[in-house]
């Protein structure tokens, strides 16, 4: 019954997150090759800006809300209440903060009029958030799934409309920003009608009482996010053109969409990783192990692919005024591994109760980042930002690893990276004979090989395979 609840939650967890995010990619992907990488770059800036201040209107909340109605689901008629009221306000002091912060920095008009605009895309994005955190507590996934992948299905049409129209940035950023604004209402539609009616009220003591409980949580979010997003916004401030930041995020945008499968992973695993970690510590290490064994089974070759396709992956997405973006590819493929190994890594830490060690961890991995940024930046522009994204996220891994096995003693198996690192080493080898650039080529070669390697190596035990294939059988 384990399996199949973690199955059913990672399968709409799939479709909640990767169909809505292939989808968006096809937006932002066609939005690159109609403005340019100039306005592409202004525009990526203005999203990475405001959502630095969008982690104000989800301090973590969604991660408390989810573990404690999970846990008792008699909290959620007033937990959606009070959350609902305490987002709210918050929502207006994240979007006047971003708003007040772009002019104190003296950016020309048209960016602070785009800012205006997307500023309330975060928002919106958080209120879609909080409606797929109340349907995960009560494990009906399939409703954010829906609302999402709805959500996408209308924005994408609409929004490559305008571009194909002429229009510029700020319509384009009217409608992603509508789209979402519509979506948020049909989600609290269907909270009211599925789960419980949503009412704005205000008790000031349990507001008082979430806010502390939330700050280690706070904390690493921010923190997290700064460390994930704050690239783009220093190498404004530092100097770098729009262009070059156009280059760089058409890259990191192909990197987030890959990025996206260990969080809805973690996503479908979490409620069920926290009640075993109260009630059956053993088999939340066995679910740990396993998890982990599959993240390097996934990331690795993920990785290694994705430096060898770099070339002929960036023209056929972008375009052939896009091939400055393959320098920095072939060094951000290098994320996935970190990405995919610290999600991981930090959503266990917190299902144990180790939110401040977290908040820790994020908080190093900031600094490190911040640090690496200002010295390869003014040096190596958009190239020094790739390089100190993988840096930071191998210093991230380090520290993680140390957390964990205090957290999970006896959980943390670091052989369990050792077939598949083996693999990929192979299927390296492999397609460098080959000699050829062509996804078509590359992609099928890679996927064969690797496979070929890992059923040679018997990286999953004949345990590890059935629990994996309960994970969707029927029962």
């Amino acid at each position: 019954m384990l399996l199949k609840r973690a199955g059913r939650n990672i399968t709409f967890k799939a479709l909640s997150e990767l169909v809505p995010r292939a989808l968006a990619f096809i937006v932002f992907a066609y939005a690159a090759r109609k403005l340019g990488a100039g306005d592409f770059g202004k525009f990526s800036f203005a999203v990475q800006y405001a959502m630095l201040f969008g982690v104000i209107v989800d301090p973590g909340m969604n991660i408390l809300f989810i573990r404690d109605v999970a846990a008792d689901r008699a909290l959620a008629p007033r937990y959606i209440n009070q959350f609902a009221a305490i987002k709210s306000g918050l929502a207006i002091a994240a979007y006047l903060a971003a708003v007040s912060v772009i002019v104190a920095l003296g950016y020309p008009s048209q960016m602070v009029a785009l800012v205006a605009i997307v500023g309330l895309m975060p928002i919106a994005l958080a209120g879609l958030k909080f409606v797929g955190a109340i349907f995960t507590s009560w494990e009906k996934i399939e409703y954010e799934a829906l609302i999402n992948v709805a959500d996408r299905i209308v924005m994408v049409p609409v929004a490559c409309g305008i571009l194909y129209l002429g229009y510029g940035l700020l319509a384009l950023s009217s409608v992603i920003v509508a789209t979402h604004a519509l979506s948020v209402l049909i989600g609290v539609l269907f909270v009211s009608r599925y789960i419980s009616p949503v009412r704005l009220s205000v008790d000031w003591s349990f507001c008082v009482s979430i806010l502390r409980r939330v700050w280690p949580l706070a904390a690493m979010v921010f923190l997290a996010t700064v460390y994930m997003r704050g690239d783009v916004v220093m190498l404004s401030l530092l100097g770098s053109t729009d262009e070059q930041i156009g280059w760089y995020c058409a890259g990191v945008r192909i990197i987030d969409v890959i990025g996206a499968v260990p969080f809805l992973v973690m996503a479908g695993l979490f409620p069920i990783f926290s009640d075993l970690y109260e009630n059956n510590r053993q088999r939340a290490g066995q679910l740990f192990r396993t998890t982990q064994k599959l993240m390097c089974a996934a990331a690795f070759p993920a990785a290694v692919g994705g430096f060898f396709v770099a070339d002929s992956a960036v023209a056929l997405i972008y375009g052939e005024q896009y091939l400055p973006t393959s320098i920095a590819f072939k060094i951000v493929t290098w994320r996935i591994v970190f990405v995919f190994m610290n999600v991981l890594f930090f959503q266990a830490l917190i299902a144990t109760r180790g939110e401040k060690q977290a908040a820790l961890v994020a908080g190093l991995g900031a600094s490190v980042n911040i640090g690496l940024n200002l010295w390869f930046i003014p040096r190596y522009g958009y190239v020094g930002a790739a390089a100190s994204g993988v840096l930071s996220g191998l210093a991230v891994c380090a520290f993680l690893v140390l957390s964990i096995r205090r957290a999970l003693p006896g959980s943390l198996d670091l052989r369990a990276a050792l077939k598949p690192l083996a693999g990929v080493v192979i299927m390296a080898v492999v397609l460098t004979a080959i000699g050829q650039r062509s996804i078509a080529v590359l992609v099928p070669c890679g996927v064969v090989v690797y496979g070929l390697t890992q059923l040679a190596f018997r990286t999953f035990s004949a345990e590890e395979l059935g629990a994996l294939r309960g994970l969707w059988r029927k029962e």
